[in-house]
């Protein structure tokens, strides 16, 4: 008996390398869906990656600001 394939966030199923939508889609739809999910994934890594450069900016700031010969 074969494993049973789960739907990846409820809307095309994922064999292998391959997506492959629902039929009544049509490729203009799944392009178009394929398009956004990528779309709204780098989106989502940019924010998270724009405020880690910003944290770590502002701890650049703070090393510069910082009175070393004071330190023991």
């Amino acid at each position: 008996q074969l494993p049973s394939v789960q739907l990846i966030r409820g809307q095309y199923w994922v064999i292998g390398n391959k997506m492959n939508f629902p039929i009544s889609w049509g490729k203009e739809k799944g392009a178009r869906h394929m398009y956004r999910q990528l779309l709204e994934d780098a989106e989502a890594g940019y924010d998270s990656a724009k405020a880690r450069l910003e944290k770590i900016k502002a701890l650049g700031e703070l090393i510069d600001s910082a009175n070393w010969n004071n330190i023991d």
